[in-house]
């Protein structure tokens, strides 16, 4: 089903989004989250709220990984709900479903725009390491200016690559640019503290 709705998330027919609505209201568990998966990769923040709190009956499942991938992945919708929504996902320490929070916070950091950064610099403080990576690398992309991070431009790179738009970009923040656990936890306190400060400097112009 994975597979099959690659597939046809492909064709971009606006019946899918139809049809993954009727889904997402089906008796069994198994094709609610199809359904709120298929919502979710179209940027659909009410979905994403639901599939919130659809998440542990499908925990273990195959279902379940679909609806991570479909947010960590895939749902880029820029709009102040969704922000919202994924920052109340990663922020909720009272959720043990710790996958669920992380695939949330990925979302955040592959965004880049601003209205995801008060959600990033509260998790530089979170006490789980991968959540502080995700973090570190949503600031400093937003900072240089790189592109939004999708499953297209991922392979290539394309994602870290420097545009002219980096209107906050100065030697420092390229110096502290850093994607992903490896390269975070070569100097992970001088990257967190790096972002921290830069927050405070610059949250007034960003309009916080």
């Amino acid at each position: 089903m994975a597979a099959l709705s690659s597939t046809l998330d492909g064709l971009k027919s606006p019946v899918l989004q139809v049809l993954y609505q009727r889904m997402s209201t089906a008796a069994t568990a198994r094709q609610r989250i199809w359904g709120l998966s298929g919502l979710i990769r179209g940027g659909n923040a009410a979905a994403l709220s639901a599939g919130a709190k659809a998440a542990p009956e499908s925990r273990g499942t195959v279902e379940y990984g679909m609806l991570l991938n479909s947010i960590r992945d895939e749902f880029r919708a820029t709009d102040v709900n969704s922000i919202a929504e994924l920052g109340r996902i990663a922020l909720d320490s009272s959720n043990p479903d710790s996958m669920f929070r992380k695939a949330a916070a990925h979302a955040l950091k592959s965004i880049h725009t601003r209205e995801t950064l008060p959600y990033l610099a509260a998790l530089l403080d979170d006490p789980d390491f991968q959540m502080r990576v995700e973090a570190v690398g949503g600031l400093g992309g937003f900072a240089n200016g790189t592109a939004t991070q999708t499953t297209s431009n991922t392979p290539s790179l394309a994602s870290l690559q420097l545009t002219g738009d980096g209107a906050y970009r100065t030697p420092e923040t390229v110096a502290s640019l850093a994607q992903g656990a490896q390269a975070i936890e070569r100097d992970e306190g001088r990257y967190v503290a790096f972002w921290k400060s830069w927050w405070e400097n610059n949250r007034t112009s960003l309009g916080y």
